[in-house]
């Protein structure tokens, strides 16, 4: 049976490598933050195979992956304490790593697809904030333009809220950005991040007049104000969602209706071949996860 980095190609962890080294970042072109929750999804995974139900990584087959195995995991999860979303997002990336090992072994096709039959849990809908439109202006206006950063701190919050762009993306521009001399100017705005920065100097200047300012309002509030004064102003659903960058409305309906938790992010993939490799056999599961690519 052939092998890859040192491991049976049956053995569950034979392609994590592959899928968070080459795959993800170079082939799905994911960022670097959507990597990182892909790796501390299997990480998780493989802690709860090695440590909880000690088996080896040299052992653990796909076919050992059933659908009782993953709820059990699951349950685990849920045992230490583990919100909803955060388990849900663990078993996303093992569905995820399925598929992406499915597709290039139709042997394997069936247990991706029993995998996928594993429910999500069923998270709790919280509403999400946005800042009322007088309290908004309020803070937009508030910079001093006669001192040294007034101007600059305007520039940021009017272009994050009349853009609703993402903070890495407002970080992401160059001049190459700006078609000022466009018959309509406008910004190309590239990327996704996942950071959010407070911006509670303007908005404790203004709390007092206007008590129904949130008490954090970062910039993705920003972002989501604008979205949903967009809607609410009777701009269509797709539109709001092409504006905001999103390939599908789905998503974008959490601000028609803010109580509605953002949908997840489709996944999927397909598989590139690799040249085999010697096997790298070793008694150290933490070394057997770093030939994975895991932790």
């Amino acid at each position: 049976m052939s092998e890859r980095n040192g491991f049976r190609n049956d053995l569950f962890f034979s392609r994590t490598n592959d899928f968070l080294n080459i795959y993800l970042p170079s082939q799905a072109v994911r960022s670097a933050c959507t990597v990182k929750t892909y790796l501390d999804g299997l990480t998780v995974f493989r802690r709860y195979v090695t440590d909880t139900r000690k088996i080896s990584m040299k052992k653990f087959r796909f076919s050992d992956c059933t659908h009782d195995f993953l709820l059990d995991f699951m349950a685990h999860l849920r045992d230490r304490g583990c919100k909803e979303s955060t388990c849900n997002n663990r078993l996303a990336a093992v569905k995820s790593y399925l598929w992406y090992a499915a597709d290039g072994d139709v042997s394997l096709q069936s247990i991706a697809l029993g995998a996928s039959r594993v429910p999500f849990m069923k998270e709790t809908k919280s509403v999400r904030e946005t800042i009322p439109d007088e309290a908004c202006a309020a803070m937009l206006a508030a910079p001093n333009l006669q001192k040294k950063n007034g101007l600059r701190d305007m520039t940021i919050m009017v272009l994050l809220y009349d853009s609703a762009m993402r903070v890495s993306e407002l970080l992401g521009l160059t001049l190459s950005s700006l078609y000022l001399d466009a018959p309509i100017p406008y910004v190309r705005i590239h990327g996704k991040g996942d950071k959010e920065r407070i911006i509670t100097k303007y908005a404790d200047q203004v709390r007092k007049e206007y008590p129904e300012m949130p008490k954090r309002p970062g910039p993705h509030m920003l972002r989501r104000t604008r979205a949903t004064g967009l809607y609410q102003d009777g701009v269509e659903l797709e539109l709001v969602s092409r504006i905001l960058g999103y390939s599908s409305t789905q998503t974008t309906r959490i601000y028609a209706t803010p109580s509605m938790e953002m949908m997840q992010e489709a996944m999927g993939g397909s598989i590139c071949g690799m040249p085999e490799e010697e096997p790298l056999w070793t008694d150290n599961e933490d070394e057997l996860a770093r030939l994975c690519g895991l932790r």
